[in-house]
């Protein structure tokens, strides 16, 4: 038997082995209670559908109170580790009140577009058909087309907007937002979203010498020895040790920014690998009325791997756009069926150009990974293949992913930058600080100060 598609990413593969070893040392002990939607206030996830556009809008919020809380119930020895809130007691706290949320529906409405706050309440969605944009602007919407390598139609707001769209207190997140195109037919795109590759090691790539090498199948990657099994992920980590103490079944949500994944495939890595593929629940996020029908190496390791080594596991999948990334994560938990116990993403991005050029996005995203941890549901990120050198060129110096970088998830990652490279690495970027413009070295202190600490001091 022929696979047509097994693969790998070193980020990916740690990122699902930690989703599994985190639900099984824990007992899987996530309540899984439906999130509450207010009726009062505008609060829900709205259905994607074919033609409309949807852009992003901030909420007022407590967001310094919310990170302080969310490090307390994270911090072993604090008077509230591990006292977990539930979604809705955590939005109605630190997120917009009824009459905020109200407020900010009513002025939306005013431009004949339509108003969601987020369950988080930290954020709400403003949407409508290109038709609709193009009355409420005043003008059309800047668009570029979808193309076979990038099926995704980007469009982009003028630079003025009208006061009605971004009431007292809030603020338009993105200036762009991308939309699926399903009559574009691509191959298999890689994903902007995945950090910029590292240069070539001077090392060749290692091979698996492990054993046993198990799979009925003959794909060339397991003849040539270039990925691990299932089962020697299971061994190397523990799994079967851990899985014989769990109790419950657990949830975990794979977010998909863009890639997709086909259910063929799922099926012959099951037939390949020896396990049975458990049916897969699928959500649709905001510009992805229908399923992408391309398969991405990263969404689709994710869900192999985590089918074989979590047997018996509820699977569930949000999949939105490449620039998806807030959206992923609040329709995965805000789920109407309940929390999930894990959240795994394979995506990531440049955190310096994040931070420096969307600092209020930013700051949202941020805001709703607290929230999601403050409920006890666990993220793991991956921080890809190019270790200190995620932004390659933009930036001088080390850099870093984003969210991976985050306080609130659990990282995977690898580095490509031995000790005393590192350290030769800062001692350069100090020496050429030094002979900056006063100005320069102060925007290059904030960058180093931003790496530092991550997006939460932003």
């Amino acid at each position: 038997m022929i696979v047509r598609r097994v693969v790998v990413t070193r980020g990916g593969l740690a990122v699902v082995a930690l989703v599994v070893v985190s639900l099984l040392a824990s007992g899987c002990g996530s309540s899984n209670s439906p999130a509450q939607v207010s009726s009062a206030a505008q609060v829900s996830l709205p259905v994607p559908k074919a033609g409309e556009v949807t852009f992003y809008l901030s909420l007022p919020s407590s967001t310094s109170a919310l990170f302080e809380t969310a490090a307390e119930v994270a911090t072993p020895g604090s008077s509230d580790y591990r006292h977990f809130s539930s979604l809705e007691d955590a939005a109605r706290q630190f997120g917009a009140s009824g009459a905020q949320i109200n407020t900010v529906a009513k002025s939306i409405k005013t431009l004949g577009l339509q108003f969601a706050a987020d369950p988080t309440r930290l954020f709400g969605r403003v949407f409508g058909s290109t038709q609709q944009w193009q009355a409420a602007l005043g003008t059309a919407l800047s668009k570029h087309k979808a193309t076979a390598s990038n099926p995704f139609i980007t469009y982009i707001l003028p630079q003025r907007t009208p006061r009605a769209l971004e009431p007292a207190g809030t603020h338009l997140l993105l200036p762009e937002t991308q939309v699926y195109d399903p009559s574009v037919v691509g191959g298999r795109p890689r994903s902007p979203n995945h950090p910029t590759p590292a240069p070539k090691a001077a090392k060749p790539w290692p091979f698996n010498t492990g054993t046993p090498l198990d799979g009925d199948c003959s794909a060339p990657v397991l003849q040539h020895r270039r990925v691990y099994t299932p089962r020697q992920v299971a061994t190397a980590y523990g799994v079967d040790t851990l899985r014989s103490h769990r109790s419950g079944t657990p949830v975990i949500t794979i977010l998909d920014l863009g890639g997709g994944w086909l259910p063929n495939d799922l099926e012959l890595a099951g037939k390949c690998f020896g396990f049975s593929p458990p049916g897969v629940a699928q959500t649709e996020g905001d510009g992805v009325a229908t399923a992408i029908a391309n398969a991405d190496d990263e969404t689709s390791l994710d869900v192999q791997t985590t089918a074989a080594v979590a047997p018996g596991a509820h699977l569930r999948l949000v999949q939105s756009t490449r620039v998806g990334l807030l959206d992923g994560f609040s329709r995965a938990v805000g789920d109407p069926r309940g929390l999930p116990d894990t959240i795994s993403l394979s995506y990531g991005g440049c955190a310096v150009a994040e931070v420096v050029g969307a600092l209020h996005y930013t700051g949202v995203v941020e805001a709703v990974l607290a929230m999601t941890a403050l409920t006890g549901v666990s993220s793991f990120v991956a921080a890809g293949d190019s270790g200190s050198t995620t932004c390659g060129t933009a930036v001088y110096g080390t850099s870093l992913s984003y969210p991976a970088v985050s306080s609130f998830v659990t990282q995977a990652a690898d580095t490509i930058c031995p000790g005393h490279q590192c350290a030769g690495r800062h001692r350069a970027r100090l020496a050429r600080r030094a002979q900056l413009h006063p100005a320069d070295r102060r925007r290059d202190e904030r960058l180093d100060a931003v790496r530092r600490r991550g997006y939460g001091a932003a």
